[in-house]
This record gives structure tokens, C-alpha cells and sequence, in this order.
């Protein structure tokens, strides 16, 4: 095995690796030489949900994950609330359908009503919260 190599960002933060018997020459000026060892070490921290740095004194090291920015947060809220609400439209078309057809059970026209209220109240939650508080979501028809 040849030499490895960790490349860093600006704030120390390892962004690639590389090794000598497979880039050759074309590892980027800058990279830091580490050990095998080393090398495993941070790959499996990296695979159990690290990140991967390097300390005041050039040692690799391996930190949590940054939390979320509220930017995130509010992204990822709104990516759940999105789905939430497509799946309570489908629903909620199929059984006003049937209500408007005068095919619905009685409980068919219980979980529309259902599905409706729900829909509102994805509309009313916190999306910077973390975690969301999301309405119970009603049963399927």
C-alpha cells in the first residue's frame, strides 16, 4: 500500500483522501501524509456519522456533526410538510370523490373530514422548530 494522504478545506476539515499508488502525482499540494492506521480510523468514524479534522498540532481527529442552521431546520421541515401534504391531497381527493358521488361509507366521510383538519394543521406547524411538532396524522381509508 502506498502513502495516504488527507486533504483540507479552509477550516481544517478533511475533504478527500489520497494515495500515491493510485493518483500518482496529482495529489493536491496541501494534503497531509497519514498513516494506514489512521487513514481506517477516520474512514470508520466517517462511516459512523463523524466528521473528520485536523487538530492544532496536525493530528487528525474525529468530531461530531455540526448541528443543523436554522436554515436547514426550517428546510428540512419543509420538505416533511410538503410530503405530508401531497399524501393528505391524494387522499383527501379520492375521498371527496366518492362523498360527491354518493359512494362514501360513513366512515369514508368521517376520514375526509379528518384528512381535511389534518391538512390544516400541517399548515400551522412551527417549521424552525427541531423537532417539528406534527399533527397526528388521521387513518387511512
Amino acid at each position: 500500500m502506498g502513502q495516504k494522504y488527507a486533504y483540507l478545506d479552509a477550516d481544517r476539515i478533511v475533504i478527500g483522501f489520497y494515495a500515491d499508488d493510485i493518483h500518482g502525482d496529482n495529489i493536491p499540494a496541501g494534503a497531509v501524509p497519514i498513516t494506514d492506521e489512521i487513514w481506517q480510523m477516520l474512514l470508520n468514524g466517517q462511516s459512523a456519522g463523524k466528521r473528520i479534522s485536523v487538530d492544532e498540532n496536525g493530528g487528525a481527529v474525529l468530531l461530531d456533526q455540526l448541528p443543523p442552521t436554522a436554515e436547514q431546520i426550517a428546510a428540512m421541515n419543509g420538505a416533511e410538510r410538503n410530503t405530508r401534504m401531497s399524501e393528505a391531497a391524494g387522499l383527501i381527493g379520492a375521498l371527496q370523490d366518492a362523498v360527491e358521488f354518493g359512494t362514501a361509507t360513513k366512515t369514508q366521510a368521517g376520514l375526509l373530514d379528518a384528512w381535511r383538519k389534518y391538512r390544516a394543521a400541517l399548515l400551522a406547524v412551527d417549521l424552525t422548530a427541531n423537532p417539528a411538532q406534527w399533527p397526528e396524522k388521521p387513518d387511512a381509508p
